[in-house]
């Protein structure tokens, strides 16, 4: 059928082309790529799905690591706080990060449904703990209390299975800094 001017073909529906694919790669060769590669470059997925590196397209997504840098430290937190909250987001990175990576890809007990959702939980958790404590909420200490109970029972776990060092390093930084701003 010929595609009328504008892109459409009779009928009004767009006319779309299926995405050109090298011949031979497979659909499970391409997540083997992207797995191995994600592994080692957590933008690597905004590189792939974007053709842009994340810093030249920032409302796609921002990687914490770069969003951290940019930020300046705000002058109205309290240093301790600002340690905190830098704890936290940390955290949240590690536990984030090694679930959906390290985690994904050794399967068996680290994807077992109890611990997945452990990890999940400590992340949230951690980064609404900084949320609440960047906005100045009086309630940061309750979030503070029931962060640093998740973050030590996230860092028991990741010990228990083995692995996981760089997590549990930072769910013990957690929980302690946490600790600290819920007294």
């Amino acid at each position: 059928m010929p595609c009328i001017p504008g892109g459409f073909q009779r009928g009004n529906r767009p006319s779309v082309q299926p995405p050109a694919r090298r011949p031979g790669v497979s659909n499970s060769a391409l997540i083997r790529i992207f797995r191995r590669n994600a592994s080692r470059d957590p933008n690597f997925g905004v590189r792939a799905l974007s053709g842009t590196p994340p810093e030249q397209s920032p409302g796609i997504a921002v990687g914490y690591r770069q969003l951290k840098q940019r930020e300046p430290t705000m002058a109205h937190v309290d240093p301790r706080m600002q340690a905190c909250v830098d704890n936290c987001l940390d955290c949240y990175a590690a536990c984030l990060s090694t679930a959906m990576n390290h985690c994904l890809q050794a399967g068996g007990e680290h994807t077992e449904p109890t611990h997945f959702r452990l990890m999940a939980a400590c992340a949230e958790i951690c980064r609404t703990a900084a949320h609440f404590m960047l906005i100045g909420s009086p309630h940061h200490r309750h979030l503070c209390s029931e962060c640093a109970e998740i973050c030590t029972e996230c860092a028991k776990d990741c010990e228990r299975i083995g692995d996981m060092a760089e997590c549990a390093e930072a769910c013990w930084r957690c929980a302690e800094s946490c600790r600290q701003m819920a007294a």
